[in-house]
């Protein structure tokens, strides 16, 4: 196995560079631009095979070849420790996201290449960070791995809708449940009748979660359906033909009673 390399100059000062080597099924691939010299932009990733092939035009492989790779074709994580910590953080509460953000910027940093040679590659570590939605992915699949969810007042569980002593009972005794807390609404937020919500973390299991991803993306054809992932903790079932995940459903007020009845 070798490391090939392209090399396009786009004028005398700015230059691109792309190195990549394969291995069965599998690339890593690493891009550079430089101007006068010095690295401006780095984009390291692995890949497959085929995203090489579906991208190429021609015989052999260009810059832009590996310019068009697609995103969700491009993983850039590779060390599932790391990703475990991040699952347990995500527990704190959303406010941990834009600090999750920055810090994978440096766990995106890798050698791809050089894991790649190694002996002891291993394509199951290999991770993509979707940081639009906070979403991992597995190389090779299109399903999200399943994280916790911190959900808030904020399109979650309210006074507005639910009766939250029959809701916080049912959350404390649910096995994807943790974190489970009474809130008061912060007053620029809170209007009559809604003013309280019970906050918690959630986690489902991987099969349900792959069940819930094609019914929002595939059956129901939500166009921004990873978006809504979070929603169907809560209340999304009030409004579209999504399932009762948590049993939230026990909890409901009256119709008639209800804050967008």
């Amino acid at each position: 196995m070798k490391v090939e390399t392209i090399v396009r100059t786009k004028t005398n000062i700015i230059d691109d560079e792309v190195q990549f080597s394969k291995k069965g099924k599998f690339a890593a691939v690493h891009i550079t631009s430089k101007v006068n010299g010095k690295v401006s932009h780095k984009n390291r990733f692995f890949t497959t095979i085929e995203a090489i092939e579906k991208s190429q035009r021609g015989k052999n492989p260009t810059i832009a070849t590996f310019n068009n790779i697609p995103l969700e074709c491009r993983y850039n994580l590779y060390d599932v420790p790391a990703f475990d910590c991040v699952v347990e953080r995500f527990k704190e509460g959303s406010t941990f996201y834009l600090e999750l953000s920055k810090s994978l910027i440096d766990m995106c940093d890798v050698n791809c290449i050089k894991l790649l040679l190694s002996s002891d590659f291993k394509k199951s570590l290999v991770l993509r960070y979707d940081s639009s939605n906070h979403l991992f992915y597995k190389i090779g699949s299109n399903i999200p791995m399943s994280m916790p969810y911190h959900i808030s007042y904020i399109g979650g569980v309210t006074n507005g809708n639910f009766d939250l002593s029959v809701a916080k009972r049912i959350l404390e005794k649910h096995p994807w449940v943790s974190n489970v807390n009474h809130i008061d609404i912060p007053y620029y937020n809170a209007e009559k009748d809604c003013d309280e919500a019970i906050e918690f973390a959630a986690t489902l299991p991987q099969r349900k979660l792959n069940q819930i991803v094609t019914l929002l993306r595939d059956d129901l054809k939500i166009e921004y359906w990873s978006s809504r992932l979070k929603d169907v903790f809560s209340n999304f079932f009030l409004y579209d033909d999504c399932p009762d995940v948590l049993g939230l459903g026990k909890a409901l007020k009256p119709k008639g009673q209800r804050e967008y009845d």
